[in-house]
């Protein structure tokens, strides 16, 4: 039995000298990495490592596979996007959880109309809206996310936008509307639905949020259990909920007039998120274009006509749940 016993502990002192080992590789090395070169590392074999060293070392791997996996990619702007940038009034923005510096963009004088890109994205991919808008009379502001754009960093996450996105409109002060893209949409309607703004414009917006990270972590192959651990770690971190930007659960409170775009071909978000979110939200049109896909459709002149009619026009809008095809 003794012997039983000792071979067992030899076995279990190997497993955890193991386990170390991996992580220390882990932190030593794969963190240096850009979410590309994990790719051709072989993002499975990263999976599977955190999945393993998790029960040994849960906080240390939660740390690590935040700073893998919230690593947002870095697109090169268009060239109106930078003509844009340098026209902007530029101002800086510190965080006060993580004293992480966000860079925000201002046109024109007069109502603001707030704009939040998505995921990878940045500020200026709006730059097609700035000119009527200001035009109008309106002014624009945007910001990039921490580590989107030009703000510094490599790593963020969800409740680090939310509490980014807060602290810009602080800066800013009374906005008029707001105007959100994909992942940004979120934070759109949790900031309307906040400050009782009485417009919003949202782009290919999500539906459930918290569904679409338990999708993407079951489709990585992340272990469901180590997954949620790490979003309660974030929220703790933060003292936010997911539930405070997720559109299907705040989409029932909005008061404002929501006005809604999705284009069929999107395959990066469906429409039938905008179909079911129009559902729920009060005050909601919602309007299908066709070949326009993800991106395009903040370029694309009838739509941005809609939506200047839509935030000039200050009349009430009909209150009726409604469809169009564009």
């Amino acid at each position: 039995m003794e012997c039983i016993i000792k071979i067992y502990g030899f076995f279990m002192e190997s497993k955890i000298a193991e386990a170390k080992a991996k992580i220390k590789f882990i932190k030593n090395d794969l963190l240096g990495l850009m979410p590309n070169e994990i790719q051709t590392f072989g993002k499975k074999a990263v999976v599977n490592t955190l999945n393993r060293t998790w029960d040994y070392f849960p906080t240390q791997v939660e740390e690590v596979a935040e700073k893998i996996f919230f690593r947002p990619k870095h697109y090169r702007p268009a060239e109106a996007e930078v003509y844009w940038q340098k026209r902007a009034q530029t101002f800086k923005v510190i965080l006060p959880k993580s004293q992480k510096e966000v860079i925000g963009m201002k046109w024109g004088k007069g109502p603001c109309i707030f704009f939040t890109h998505g995921w990878a994205g940045r500020g200026t991919q709006f730059c097609q809206f700035i000119p009527s808008l200001l035009k109008k009379g309106f002014s624009v502001v945007a910001f990039d996310a921490p580590s989107h754009g030009q703000s510094p960093g490599f790593m963020t996450n969800a409740l680090e936008i939310l509490e980014a996105a807060e602290s810009v409109v602080n800066v800013v002060g009374e906005i008029y509307a707001f105007v959100g893209h994909s992942f940004g949409c979120c934070f759109s309607l949790s900031l309307a639905n906040s400050l009782k703004i009485k417009k919003i414009v949202l782009f290919a917006p999500n539906f459930d949020v918290e569904d679409d990270f338990k999708q993407w972590a079951k489709q990585e192959g992340v272990r469901e259990d180590f997954f949620e651990a790490t979003i309660s770690g974030l929220e703790s971190k933060y003292k936010r909920s997911f539930k405070d930007f997720n559109p299907c659960i705040i989409g029932p409170e909005v008061k404002g007039h929501v006005l809604i775009f999705h284009d069929e071909d999107d395959r990066a978000s469906k429409v039938e998120n905008s179909k079911k979110l129009s559902k729920v939200i009060p005050k909601s049109l919602l309007k299908i274009s066709h070949g326009l896909g993800h991106n395009k459709v903040l370029r694309d002149n009838k739509t941005i006509r809609e939506v200047l009619a839509f935030l000039s026009n200050s009349k009430k809008s009909n209150n009726s749940k409604k469809q169009e095809s564009i």
